[in-house]
Order: C-alpha cells, then sequence, then structure tokens
C-alpha cells in the first residue's frame, strides 16, 4: 500500500480512528494494495502513520463490521472479494467462467516439473506405473486476487513440448491447441475438502487449520484418451462449486 504517503490530522474533529479508516478505504478503491488482498498488520500500520496500535486496531475493526475486510485466523486482515461461482461441466475453462461473472481471470504458473507419476495420476491417465508426467502448478486469481492452486498432470511421453509452448502463453488451453489438441472435455470431477499442507497455506494466503475444497478431475481429448490430471485447491469462502450438464 501507499499508506505512507497519507497523513493523519491531528487538528480534525473526526477521530483518529476513523481517519485511518477512511485512508485504508481509500487504498483499497484505488487498488493499491498488493495483489492477494491482505492489509499490512496493524504494528506496521502504527508505526508509518505515527499512532498507537489499539487506534489502527479500531479501525480495522470498523472495515470489517463494514463488510469491507475479513480476519483470517492466523494470516491477518483480508479485503473481501466476490464469491466465484464455479459451474463443474463437461467445457470447465477457469478464465471463461470468470470472464463470464465480469471478474478479470489471471495467474502464474509456480513450476513445472517432469517426474514419475504417482499411483492415483498414472491410473487416471491410463499410464503404467513408473511412466513419467509433466506437473504444472500454477495460482488462480479473480480481480487479482487468488481464489485457488491448480496442479496439471500430462503425460510426459505425449507432452514432451509442453513446457516450450507454455513459455509462450500461459494459458494450458492455449499450449494444448499449439501440441495438437484443439478441443478437451471433463471426464469426471470429484469434489473433497481437507486442511492445506504449510506451502499451500503460504500459496493461498490462509491459515493452514483451514480447509480448504479441493477438485480432482480428468480430462479427455475428442477422442476421449485422457490427457490431463487435475487437482485444484479452492478457497472455501471465495469459490461455490456448481454441477452442471
Amino acid at each position: 500500500m501507499t499508506i505512507s504517503q497519507r497523513t493523519i490530522d491531528r487538528t480534525s474533529p473526526l477521530p483518529i480512528w476513523q481517519q485511518i479508516r477512511d485512508i485504508l478505504l481509500a487504498e483499497i478503491r484505488s487498488g493499491a494494495l498488493a495483489d492477494d488482498g491482505k492489509l499490512p498488520p496493524a504494528s506496521r500500520l502504527a508505526a508509518r502513520l505515527g499512532v498507537n496500535r489499539h487506534t489502527v486496531r479500531q479501525a480495522l475493526m470498523a472495515l470489517e463490521e463494514a463488510g469491507v475486510t475479513e480476519t483470517r485466523q492466523g494470516a491477518g486482515s483480508f479485503v473481501v472479494g466476490r464469491v466465484v461461482d464455479y459451474p463443474i461441466s463437461s467445457k470447465t475453462r477457469f478464465s471463461d467462467i470468470v470472464l463470464a461473472q465480469g471478474m478479470a481471470p489471471s495467474g502464474e504458473i509456480l513450476r513445472t516439473v517432469e517426474r514419475p507419476g504417482s499411483n492415483e495420476v498414472v491410473k487416471a491417465l491410463g499410464l503404467k506405473r513408473g511412466d513419467r508426467v509433466i506437473m504444472v502448478e500454477r495460482a488462480c486469481r479473480a480481480d487479482g486476487y487468488i481464489i485457488g492452486i491448480a496442479r496439471h498432470y500430462f503425460p510426459a511421453a505425449r507432452f514432451r513440448e509442453l513446457r516450450d509452448a507454455l513459455k509462450q502463453t500461459a494459458s494450458i488451453s492455449d499450449a494444448l491447441n499449439a501440441l495438437g489438441v484443439a478441443n478437451y472435455f471433463r471426464r469426471s470431477t470429484t469434489v473433497s475438502t481437507r486442511l492445506p499442507s504449510s506451502r499451500e497455506a503460504r500459496l493461498l494466503r490462509q491459515s493452514a487449520a483451514r480447509p480448504v475444497l479441493v477438485t480432482k478431475s480428468v480430462n479427455v481429448d475428442a477422442h476421449d484418451r485422457p490427457i490431463e490430471f487435475g487437482t485444484t485447491l479452492f478457497l472455501a469462502d471465495r469459490v461455490q462449486l456448481r454441477f452442471s450438464n
């Protein structure tokens, strides 16, 4: 945030905590927050503004009571984003789903690794034990705020050039299209919940004690051959899964 450029008017009849509330609200509305929507800790805000932490906490409580922010246990205060209505169908596409709700989809690839597939992955992809897969992990964002972490597993033998294709585009659909898969379809999806690992919680900007929604899916090409096994961890308070035919 650019909160350090704002000042408190100590001659104003408006209480200091209300001035801080208004400063924070202006920063939130201007989009000056970090892309994870997290507010700086009260101690840091207090130091920047030259006030005590109790006064800052009053301002933060006022924002939360107004429904502007929320406190996530062990993680801090975050701007409340819109809930994404996420339909699961035969053609589930993250970008299309987010765009259809008037939000901007974005994200980045966190890592790409080739390794032997786990028993779950090779079974889902119709591979043999020990066959190698390419795992692509990416962050999923709506209007700049993270809503999930997705891991996509592809048969390495079929998609040798996948990593090169992803260097040209961050879109997995576009990369697959460049490799000859013009279209693909969702064969199955399962949904469960679990606690995230410490790394997953850090990526999702939430407490490791807070459950996440987990989807596992298999996508197939036009010839019904499995091309991708995916697992996505969604923030449970930011995504509503909906199944449709």
